[in-house]
């Protein structure tokens, strides 16, 4: 997706954030999740060694929205 996470974190920094946040919108553990997010934030916390750069758990694994999704299953459904 653009912009590319790398480049919103170089935007965030030159504007003299020093904590950045990033939430994965990823609704299963695929392998952007295991490898390629690791990784991209591993090589982004060592360009930006002054920025705490974490990640939130991925969307998908987060209670409130499963159960979001669930109720709108539920109601959605024909009876």
């Amino acid at each position: 997706m653009q912009p590319a996470l790398g480049d919103c974190v170089a935007q965030l920094v030159r504007d003299g954030h020093t904590r950045i946040t990033v939430a994965p919108l990823f609704l299963a553990q695929g392998g952007h999740l295991k490898r390629d997010l690791p990784r991209l934030l591993k090589d982004l916390s060592a360009r930006h060694a002054a920025v705490k750069i974490t990640a939130l758990s991925p969307i998908g694994e987060v209670t409130e929205l499963l159960n979001a999704i669930s109720e709108w299953l539920v109601s959605s459904t024909p009876r």
